[in-house]
């Protein structure tokens, strides 16, 4: 059982429930305007999504400070109705319940992957791994961590770590980013060139299934 975003468990029914019926009765609630914090159920559904980033995201972009949060799709079968946004409202967002050529990642998709903790929708990153990858929020691709270990301590303002997973202490300010334009600091960067081979940006033309793909793609046998 869901309250207020949070899971409870029932150890027993207090109440008797429905006569003559062989189950418990649970709600998922929201202290809404409809689902008040003295109200235990009403006949209707409170679809919609109440976390914090994402009900502040819609508040701003409609215009509207009493919103108790993003309305969920009430259409398709159960895969898609009460999992994707309301397309109604979202239309191409890129967590609506169809898929198409434009669909776009917009601040409330971003805020969805904040709230729900899946992946920081801040570009900056403390990796030391070239083979870990990640979707970019900035761009349709998808990288690795831009830190590198330079061969001088770098100055003291550009030293942005006080501690690295897998790095000792006293190697740390030798770490930042590996473009001294950006001050040194290290994000989640594609790997593109200007010339004719494959990118980690999704729609590159280049980006075609060939034998010995080296940009941490691979297939299956016979694929």
């Amino acid at each position: 059982m869901m309250v207020d975003g949070r899971p409870v468990v029932i150890d027993e029914s207090r109440n008797p429930g429905l006569p003559n019926t062989d189950y418990i009765l649970f709600v998922d609630a929201s202290n809404s305007q409809l689902c008040q914090s003295g109200l235990s159920a009403y006949a209707t559904v409170c679809q919609i999504d109440t976390l914090m980033d994402r009900k502040n995201f819609t508040r701003e972009h409609f215009g509207c400070p009493t919103l108790d949060g993003v309305e969920l799709e009430s259409q398709g079968a159960a895969e898609t109705a009460s999992s994707h946004f309301e397309k109604r409202l979202f239309l191409n967002e890129l967590m609506t319940g169809s898929s198409s050529f434009d669909k776009i990642v917009s601040p409330l998709i971003l805020s969805y992957f904040q709230d729900t903790g899946g992946q920081s929708f801040f570009p900056w990153c403390n990796e030391v791994n070239p083979n870990k990858t990640a979707c970019l929020t900035y761009a349709n691709a998808y990288g690795t961590c831009g830190l590198d270990k330079w061969p001088m301590r770098l100055p003291k303002r550009y030293q942005y770590f006080q501690s690295i997973p897998g790095v000792p202490d006293d190697q740390v300010a030798y770490y930042g980013g590996g473009d001294p334009l950006v001050d040194f600091c290290p994000y989640w960067t594609s790997d593109a060139w200007i010339v004719n081979v494959s990118t980690t940006f999704c729609n590159h033309e280049e980006n075609t299934k060939f034998k010995g793909q080296f940009l941490f793609v691979y297939f299956l046998p016979g694929i």
